[in-house]
């Protein structure tokens, strides 16, 4: 019978995905089989800014909304704080850390801090949602 169910999990359809690659000098193709595809290119036209206390009147630093975002670098040895942790944010925030000096990602859904330190992975560190700048 356990057989007879993975069998059926093999049956699905796979997704074969042939790329070159790059980063070697003989820009070889590589494949990999995939048991699924996110297609995650967005469909946002209009930003959306949220209304976060003190920041017209404290900030005097770039503000930047995904939608104009285009290039990680101009973010080096910078502390940069991304608002909105879903796809855009994320993005943002993990392409950012490249560059940055210290990326800060708040987000409501965050997760909890534990043992008082919020969560830190890589350069980027997990904070709740922003709710006014000092």
């Amino acid at each position: 019978e356990e057989e007879e169910e993975e069998e059926e999990e093999e049956a699905w359809p796979k997704v074969e995905l042939t790329y070159e690659d790059s980063s070697s000098s003989s820009n070889t193709l590589e494949s990999e089989i995939f048991d699924a595809v996110c297609i995650c290119n967005g469909h946002y036209a209009l930003p959306s800014n949220p209304q976060i206390q003190g920041l017209d009147q404290h900030f005097t630093g770039t503000v930047l909304h995904s939608i104009s975002y285009d290039d990680p670098s101009i973010f080096t040895d910078q502390t940069v704080l991304c608002v909105g942790g879903r796809a855009s944010g994320s993005d943002v925030a993990r392409e950012v850390s490249s560059f940055a000096k210290r990326v800060y990602l708040s987000d409501p859904t965050c997760p909890s801090f534990s043992n008082g330190e919020p969560e830190t992975r890589g350069k980027v560190t997990l904070v709740p949602r922003t709710a006014s700048i000092n």
